[in-house]
């Protein structure tokens, strides 16, 4: 079951115990004006899982909305808004 938290954002929740498990996004989601693509995307609370994914991040999307407190400690690429996949694949105006 989605939950619609904000426009356009649904959390889906563990119908066992309530923890939130997955996000995805409408394309009326603030997600979906900064990068379209976020409506084929969910997203996952990586603390709900038991095992590895068999994934590894590739970038560290919206750094400007980090917590203060955090402190990026690898050499993966830093976009400020959208991934540099995303980026490489968006429209250009220019």
């Amino acid at each position: 079951m989605f939950y619609e938290s904000t426009p356009g954002t649904h959390r889906g929740f563990c119908k066992v115990c309530g923890a939130p498990v997955l996000v995805k996004f409408d394309a009326h989601s603030r997600s979906a004006q900064t990068d379209p693509g976020a409506v084929a995307l969910y997203g996952v609370a990586l603390a709900t899982l038991d095992d590895d994914p068999g994934v590894s991040p590739d970038a560290h999307a919206f750094i400007v909305d980090k917590a203060p407190w955090f402190t990026v400690t690898d050499d993966l690429p830093n976009t400020r808004r959208v991934s540099p996949a995303r980026t490489l694949n968006a429209p250009h105006n220019s």
